[in-house]
């Protein structure tokens, strides 16, 4: 396994989830809300009026806990990195 920024990103990504799996964009999206220069923050790569792309967003790691993609790579990453630990 490649460790990569799209790799990064996706550590970010489930690292800012909170118990509830309220992702980063989110958060930030209710704690701004109100603010006046207010741009919403969504999961996506594509920016529209209003809208700043979530700088977490990736497309290669699924960050999702409903399906399996999310679990799959974690368990891949984490074999990588007892492998630098023996080395």
């Amino acid at each position: 396994m490649v460790i990569d920024k799209d790799l990064i990103k996706a550590l970010r990504c489930v690292g800012s989830e909170t118990a509830m799996y309220t992702c980063y964009a989110e958060q930030y999206n209710t704690v701004h809300r109100n603010d006046k220069d207010f741009k919403e923050i969504r999961c996506t790569d594509v920016p529209a009026i209003g809208i700043t792309c979530c700088p977490y967003h990736q497309r290669s790691y699924g960050t999702c806990h409903d399906d399996g993609d999310l679990y799959e790579w974690m368990g891949k990453l984490a074999d990588e990195l007892e492998k630098t630990l023996e080395e």
